[in-house]
């Protein structure tokens, strides 16, 4: 289903990898995000997601998906202490913990599910109620992929889950809608092709990432990470060579 996605950009180079590809999601400011915890008084607070971004993994062939990496900010929380008194969290930041996600893909509907873990911090001191930053959230993921383009499109995303935190049984639902660009693990330079042009890309990515980033301020560095460990490290060398090799 997605041969007509490297057709359209005539990258011949590129059909062995037609079926594992990188969506970079960005922040759609114009659908809801928003971001709700319960403490356990059936009553969940939400607050305003600012911003969103994240690398998701899909592979056709093997129907497998995943978040390579995930961030996002989110508004204060006022958490309920007794006696109609309140404790913020302060503002939020929630990142995907690197090597814990993994799930399916459904390629003729776009439909995903994972699992993950997020780790979610926070500015407030929450001290009084045995709370410390960050907070580990094991959650449940599922959502789905709409192409609008050959290299983009749209997702909209519920991960959802329970845990228990100090004294609180703490309940939590994300929901999220983002625009996603199609790039191509190993594209170090982001030419929308893996080349022998990326081998000096992939080494400053790999041995000196801010000077990755200065030199490609608009290319994502986890497109280094090849087997998609949340890492980019030494261990994606030989998964890189094997796509320059297909």
């Amino acid at each position: 289903m997605r041969a007509f996605l490297f057709t359209t950009l005539a990258l011949s180079t590129l059909a062995a990898q037609a079926a594992d590809i990188s969506l970079k999601g960005d922040h759609n400011p114009a659908a809801e995000n928003s971001f709700s915890l319960d403490f356990g008084d059936g009553t969940p607070r939400t607050a305003f997601i600012s911003d969103t971004t994240y690398d998701l993994r899909v592979d056709e062939i093997t129907g497998t998906a995943k978040f390579v990496s995930y961030e996002q900010f989110v508004d204060p929380i006022e958490i309920p202490v007794g006696g109609g008194a309140v404790l913020s969290t302060g503002d939020l930041t929630i990142r995907v913990l690197p090597g814990t996600s993994t799930g399916t893909y459904a390629d003729a509907t776009g439909v995903f599910t994972t699992a993950e873990s997020y780790e979610i911090s926070f500015t407030g001191d929450l001290s009084p109620i045995g709370f410390s930053s960050p907070v580990i959230l094991p959650s449940a993921s599922s959502g789905t992929v709409t192409f609008g383009t050959d290299i983009s499109g749209t997702v909209n995303q519920i991960w959802q889950g329970e845990t228990l935190v100090g004294q609180f049984p703490l309940r939590y639902t994300c929901r999220v809608n983002t625009t996603f660009a199609v790039r191509f693990p190993g594209d170090l330079n982001c030419d929308t092709a893996v080349s022998a042009q990326d081998i000096s890309p992939f080494v400053t990515a790999i041995t000196n990432p801010a000077a990755f980033a200065q030199q490609f301020p608009n290319c994502d560095i986890n497109l280094a990470d090849i087997n998609g460990d949340g890492f980019v490290s030494v261990g994606d060398i030989s998964p890189f060579v094997n796509l320059l090799t297909q």
